[in-house]
């Protein structure tokens, strides 16, 4: 999980190989601007998220995955409320999902951060709907 010097880039927080690599290839098709950093769990991105807290170094967005090992989308969101919102208001995220819960899209809609809910896979439609 590097991040090269001044790029802006999205934070994937995603378990699945194969969904991880659909979506990173198709951020880059649509947005060869952005770099795309990957976190396995949601450990893993607030770990990562330690170190990119400010403005100037934090992700233009942040895809994650509800359905993970460790730490959920769920637990990391309520996390990332507690220790990163406050200082990164414009950073969003967007929940990528195979769930189809509504119960799941409520919870993840109740946070001022979450600007969407994406049914996986990530397509060419999907990704030019959202707003950075």
């Amino acid at each position: 999980m590097e991040k090269k010097a001044g790029r802006p880039y999205i934070l994937l927080i995603e378990d699945s190989e194969i969904d991880a690599f659909i979506t990173e290839k198709m951020i880059q098709l649509k947005h060869p601007e952005l770099d795309v950093i990957k976190a396995k769990d949601g450990y893993k991105g607030l770990d990562f998220m330690e170190g990119h807290d400010k403005v100037e170094n934090a992700p233009v967005s942040i895809f994650l995955d509800l359905q993970m090992p460790f730490c959920d989308g769920f637990k990391f969101m309520e996390l990332y409320d507690k220790r990163f919102y406050s200082q990164l208001p414009s950073t969003s995220i967007y929940v990528l999902t195979s769930s189809h819960n509504s119960l799941d899209r409520k919870k993840s809609l109740k946070y001022p951060f979450v600007k969407g809910f994406i049914d996986k896979p990530l397509n060419n439609k999907k990704i030019g709907e959202l707003t950075w």
